[in-house]
């Protein structure tokens, strides 16, 4: 039987590569190609620093402690990602800021290690980060809601990876989170498959009308 994480990662892939070429002429959904592109990414090194994590002694130190705090990074880039996204897609504006709060988080992490690890980092610091993304993520819906426009794919799917993950909060960490994380897993295996019918249907629809002109600028 195929693993849960395997089926996971196989999806995100897809949905990441449908949304790529439904990206080159549809401009309006470039920030959400990037953002796949971009997690697929992040989700494949943290799978390559693994194998130097499980059995490393803890604390960790030297080459362990460095692949550490980079899958810490890339974990909560995620939660980072999803807000920038809101920003570009909902607001229409430029999301940096949320990459040097980000940057700081990581320091800071780093600087409480090993003081701070363990569940003590999965459940309240990874659902804080992840807790605060998502009000944010919702505060940036509620602004385009406002504007009363029609929406667009990039509106759906960027709405569907907000609810997606801020899904995660009444699922894993509600808990111990290493053992309930297949709800998220399973949780994101729907998404995935959501973003890849949107983005199929985007595919086929750019290439029966021109480039559009009118959609956001490109995820910065």
């Amino acid at each position: 039987m195929i693993p849960l994480v395997e089926i996971a990662r196989a999806a995100q892939i897809v949905s990441a590569a449908v949304a790529l070429p439904a990206s080159r002429r549809e401009r309006g959904y470039r920030p959400v190609a990037i953002f796949l592109v971009g997690m697929t990414a992040a989700t494949w090194l943290r799978a390559l620093l693994s194998p130097i994590l499980v059995d490393a002694a803890r604390p960790r130190v030297g080459l362990a402690r460095a692949a550490f705090q980079v899958s810490d990074a890339l974990f909560l880039a995620w939660p980072a990602a999803v807000l920038a996204l809101g920003i570009v897609v909902f607001t229409r504006r430029r999301a940096w800021p949320v990459a040097v709060v980000w940057a700081a988080l990581i320091g800071s992490l780093a600087g409480t290690y090993p003081a701070l690890h363990g569940e003590a980092l999965a459940r309240w610091t990874y659902g804080g980060v992840t807790l605060v993304a998502c009000l944010a993520g919702a505060a940036t819906f509620l602004v385009w809601l406002r504007k009363g426009l029609a929406p667009g794919p990039e509106h759906t799917a960027t709405l569907l990876i907000l609810l997606s993950t801020a899904a995660t909060l009444v699922g894993p960490y509600l808990g111990d989170v290493g053992a309930r994380w297949d709800i998220a897993r399973w949780t994101f295996v729907a998404l995935y498959l959501a973003l890849s019918s949107i983005g199929v249907r985007q595919w086929i629809r750019s290439c029966s009308v021109s480039p559009s002109s009118s959609r956001p600028p490109v995820l910065h």
